[in-house]
């Protein structure tokens, strides 16, 4: 149930980023869509707000 629920904010976390950060949300889907071809790995949504948030901090400066 809890994983469901943290899931469920991820998601709607990523959305919200998505829509206010098109540019660095944009950014962060290049970055991982490239870590998952090199690593064969998927990529969460808490990975994909954390990297967006991140990168928006650097276009932001």
């Amino acid at each position: 149930m809890e994983d469901e629920v943290e899931n469920s904010f991820d998601r709607v976390m990523a959305e919200h980023m998505a829509q206010r950060y098109v540019a660095a949300f944009t950014c962060a889907q290049h970055v991982i869509t490239y870590v998952a071809k090199q690593t064969q790995r998927q990529v969460n949504d808490n990975e994909k707000i954390y990297l967006t948030m991140h990168l928006q901090r650097i276009l932001d400066h």
